[in-house]
């Protein structure tokens, strides 16, 4: 069983304007003329943080992520929370929905059996985002894991709390 845990997410704010300007593609799947066009879309896309065109881009990163913070374009969430994934997407003409969870994960040695590689990984692009990561201490990119659950706990969990949400937040309009 692993172990999971709430975090308090950094998030950007309104001041970073519409959401559609913000978004990236995973920093491995953006070549240098998506890079420039999402440069383009806005001063504070992710692609300026994941991805900077700068020569010393960890260096770039951090910076940005400390000013976006003083001047309230990124905020800290007050309280821990463990955050429902939802992605709805169609795949050979049918609708599909993928539910999932955004939480802190512990680490684990591959040789504790718990989390598993999945993929073929290059020195370079690990080498890359740990550099990132070491630089702005803060993971931006979540690990996407795959786990079982054949009774569907996970899946009818998601759907009673998301039930729940949505009648607390009826009942919060309403009062």
């Amino acid at each position: 069983m692993v172990d999971i845990r709430p975090f308090r997410a950094i998030r950007y704010t309104e001041k970073a304007g519409d959401p559609q300007n913000l978004i990236t593609l995973p920093y491995d799947k953006i070549d240098s003329s998506m890079q420039r066009s999402y440069y383009s879309k806005s001063p504070y896309n992710y692609c300026r943080l994941i991805l900077p065109m700068e020569e010393n881009k960890y260096e770039v990163a951090g910076q940005r992520i400390s000013q976006w913070t003083r001047e309230g374009i990124l905020a800290k969430d007050e309280q821990s929370a463990v955050f429902v994934s939802r992605q709805e997407f169609i795949l050979l003409g049918k609708t599909c929905v993928r539910t999932g969870i955004i939480a802190a994960l512990r680490l684990y040695s591959y040789n504790e059996n718990v989390v598993f590689p999945h993929e073929i990984t290059y020195s370079e692009p690990k080498a890359d985002r740990l550099n990132m990561l070491r630089r702005v201490q803060k993971n931006l990119e979540p690990v996407f894991l795959i786990y079982s659950d054949p009774e569907n706990r996970t899946v009818d969990f998601f759907a009673e709390t998301s039930k729940t949400n949505r009648q607390q937040k009826l009942l919060i309009r309403m009062g």
